[in-house]
């Protein structure tokens, strides 16, 4: 099994709600859950929620997507999440908040899937523990941190929920590069 302790350096733990305790007690508008209906129907893996982005601690947005955790939790549907903010403490030089907490987003998606895995698996891919272990939050690995998290991603169970929260917060134009080290490596979109 692979060792990936380390990551969690880079991020908050309490930004990842694996499982909420009770609901919400959220009344969600109907158009959430008949757009929720449709999507487990249909042939899309993606299921957006775009609402306001609001100032406080709990916004209806992350209401929601705590009611989601909790139900897939209770489900037992394997899921990963992430609430996105901003970090408050000292940046590194050069860097914007939003790469640091764009950096702590990908370190947590390649965490917990590793998390998920059967203690015994046979791979495929090329992920192994020196690849996790040149993650050390620079850009200069931004490209390994993708390899990883795409290996993982193809690893990963046939069906996995992921909730981010808050993904706007992300929005820069320091993030808009596919590698946020600059350059014109990589796929743009």
């Amino acid at each position: 099994m692979y060792n990936y302790t380390h990551l969690e350096n880079w991020y908050d733990t309490n930004q990842i709600k694996i499982q909420q305790d009770g609901s919400t007690g959220l009344f969600i508008e109907w158009q959430v859950v008949s757009a929720l209906e449709e999507w487990t129907t249909g042939s899309s893996q993606v299921f957006r929620i775009v609402g306001p982005s609001l100032a406080a601690d709990q916004s209806p947005m992350s209401l929601i997507a705590l009611e989601l955790i909790g139900s897939a939790a209770q489900l037992q549907i394997p899921t990963v999440s992430f609430f996105c903010e901003l970090p408050h403490k000292k940046l590194l030089e050069g860097r914007t908040a939003e790469v640091e907490a764009l950096i702590a987003l990908t370190y947590s998606l390649i965490r917990q899937p590793i998390e998920l895995l059967p203690i015994q698996f046979t791979s495929t891919t090329h992920l192994s523990q020196q690849m996790l272990e040149l993650l050390d939050r620079s850009l200069e690995t931004w490209e390994v941190a993708m390899t990883a998290l795409g290996e993982l991603l193809d690893l990963s169970l046939s069906v996995l929920f992921c909730v981010i929260d808050n993904f706007q917060e992300l929005g820069h134009k320091s993030t808009k590069r596919a590698t946020p080290g600059g350059g014109s490596r990589g796929r743009h979109g």
